[in-house]
């Protein structure tokens, strides 16, 4: 078996704690704002929380907002729908303007 030196290993999950160190969140926060968003997180064989690295972008984005733009999350919510909406609208545009 060839041992991989951990430079080249990239993770795929990482925990909650492993989480708020990355992020300066505490644990209870992230969770909270896990359930509140209604982003869907694999659970592990013991129920553990594990997040992926586009996940984590995402709480790191929310924090950013919370913390200093004052954002409440339903606003991070408002916020988020609406991207997804007007990335939709975008990429449609784009391609009715190539069809034209």
């Amino acid at each position: 078996m060839v041992k991989l030196s951990k430079q080249y290993v990239e993770r795929i999950y990482w925990s909650i704690g492993e989480v708020s160190i990355k992020i300066n969140e505490p644990e209870s926060r992230i969770r909270f704002w896990i359930d509140a968003i209604g982003m869907n997180v694999k659970t592990g064989s013991n129920n553990n929380r594990m997040i992926n690295r586009k996940q984590i972008d995402q709480l790191h984005r929310v924090s950013k907002l919370v913390a200093t733009r004052f954002f409440t999350l339903d606003g991070v919510c408002y916020i988020s729908r609406n991207e997804r909406l007007c990335n939709f609208i975008f990429r449609n545009y784009q391609g009715i303007k190539k069809r034209l």
